[in-house]
């Protein structure tokens, strides 16, 4: 069996959903073949019914025809150019049933006012001939014999005979017949498609129904009698297909799960990790805090997007005492599990260092401890932890190794990169023996500082060029006067631009805090 998608990602689904998954994606394939088929055919009947509508007396009924086949040319044509924009593996399958019940429908009206068409020509043929009989009969005079005026009423009622048959034929033979050749072409159409038993006893049930009704309706008295072989045919041939089908899709179905079968159990624990590694990513997304936040004058807008599973980078904000808010950032060396666990540690002692003090240089004092004492292999973290002063306008903060942040003054329009910073932790016994100090700051209304980790600058695109400071800094430098949201908004979608769809290597995190003014 050819399986346009790989089985490793069929088995991460249940069985059944699985094999929707694998009939979709066929049918995404064969759907196209079938309107590129379609198109030809109502672009042939278009061209038909414009060339008989000059050779025929019908000028309603070729009218309606010309302006039926043009509406459904046109639809094919639009659905066949824009396909990719129409139709997807979420909604194929739901659409081509929209689609064929349409077609049905509209197939059914349409061979259904023909009929009446023709039916209304044959009333007005009868009143015509009825009417030649009486002139005929009125044209014998007093020199013609009494035998020679039956004999003109009788030519005259052969003649009226003959031509009500020959028309009533025409109606239920040609007519009848294309109600019934566009079922059948429907039915072939399905046969082709990959749907579930109940789904083809629905669409099969469609196709003979309506055109059974239809002529219930318009000719009763043709149903039961003349067409009654016709119907049994048709019938039989529609319960044909349906059973082709759905043998078709049961052994599709079966070949399908053997398979599946086979590699679940073949990949059984690669999936088992695979789910535990799933349900830690998500768990380790629900410690984050919300991605924008306002806190005491300070308008907050961050994310994270771990490069594997689960990732080592890690923020956090807190409302600290006196109206100040603290800002947290780090990084832990490498990704993937080891850095997860690690990280899971530096988030739960933040938090309990925070109970104790909110100094910067004593909170990273005690967690550097922890992680030396935790640590069983050389893993070190960088990390930045600032303190935002809205009382004083001041911003505080302790850089233990991380990149340098950015602060853009709002006033003057200028961008600066603050370089200072300490040893990275878990490197020594005390790092604030191998520190610069707190660095400490302005930060009036409308300033920002931004924090990243180097997933941001580091990121690679397909010529494996990194985006660097300088894009960071020019980016930065054009919209000096964007809020903290539009700001991170336009990072993300920039390098995402610069990586063009290539493989995310580290884990991304960026904060943009923004000083704004109180709604009070």
């Amino acid at each position: 069996m050819d399986y346009t998608l790989s089985f490793d990602k069929y088995i991460k689904f249940e069985k059944n959903e699985a094999y929707d998954l694998y009939c979709d994606e066929k049918n995404l394939i064969r759907f196209k073949r079938i309107l590129i088929i379609l198109t030809i055919i109502m672009g042939v009947s278009l061209i038909g019914s414009a060339l008989s509508f000059f050779n025929s007396t019908l000028k309603f009924f070729n009218i309606f025809r010309l302006i039926f086949y043009l509406i459904f040319f046109v639809i094919t044509f639009l659905l066949l150019t824009r396909y990719k924009k129409f139709f997807n593996i979420s909604n194929i399958r739901r659409r081509i049933i929209v689609i064929i019940i349409t077609l049905i429908i509209s197939f059914t009206f349409f061979a259904s006012i023909s009929l009446i068409s023709l039916e209304d020509l044959n009333f007005s043929d009868k009143i015509t001939q009825k009417n030649q009989g009486t002139e005929n009969t009125k044209i014998a005079t007093g020199d013609s014999s009494h035998i020679a005026e039956k004999t003109v009423k009788k030519d005259s009622e052969d003649i009226q005979t003959n031509k009500k048959k020959t028309i009533t034929l025409k109606t239920s033979e040609e007519n009848n017949e294309s109600k019934f050749e566009y079922s059948l072409y429907f039915c072939l159409i399905i046969v082709f498609l990959y749907f579930s038993k109940s789904e083809y006893i629905q669409l099969y049930s469609l196709a003979f129904g309506l055109p059974f009704i239809s002529q219930l309706l318009i000719i009763p008295a043709q149903v039961f009698g003349s067409n009654l072989p016709q119907l049994i045919i048709f019938f039989s041939i529609t319960l044909l297909f349906f059973i082709i089908s759905n043998t078709l899709n049961t052994k599709r179905q079966k070949k399908f799960f053997r398979s599946y079968d086979y590699y679940l159990k073949k990949n059984y624990e690669s999936l088992r990790i695979k789910k535990e590694l799933d349900y830690a990513r998500q768990l380790q997304l629900s410690m984050l805090p919300e991605s924008q936040k306002i806190i005491n004058e300070v308008s907050i807008s961050a994310i994270s997007i771990p490069a594997m599973e689960v990732g080592g980078d890690y923020y956090d904000y807190f409302e600290l005492s006196d109206g100040k808010v603290g800002i947290f950032i780090c990084d832990v060396s490498g990704h993937g599990v080891a850095s997860a666990l690690l990280l899971s540690g530096i988030r739960s002692s933040i938090h309990l260092i925070l109970e104790e003090t909110h100094n910067p240089c004593e909170i990273f004092r005690k967690l550097n401890v922890m992680i030396r004492k935790t640590q069983h292999k050389k893993m070190f973290v960088t990390a930045l932890f600032a303190v935002i002063d809205t009382k004083n306008d001041l911003i505080s903060f302790f850089n233990a190794g991380h990149l340098p942040p950015y602060r853009i003054d709002y006033k003057n329009k200028e961008l600066y990169l603050l370089k200072k910073h300490g040893v990275t932790l878990g490197v020594f016994e005390d790092i604030l023996l191998y520190n610069n100090g707190e660095v400490i700051m302005e930060f009036k209304y409308g300033d920002k500082f931004i924090l990243y980790t180097d997933g941001l600058n580091e990121a690679l695109n397909k010529n494996r060029e990194e985006y660097g400071f300088e894009r960071i800094e020019n980016l930065l430098n054009k919209n000096l006067n964007s809020s903290s949201e539009e700001i991170l908004s336009r990072i993300i979608e920039d390098v995402n631009n610069f990586m063009a769809g290539t493989e995310q290597i580290d884990d991304l995190t960026v904060v943009v805090v923004e000083r704004i003014k109180s709604d009070n």
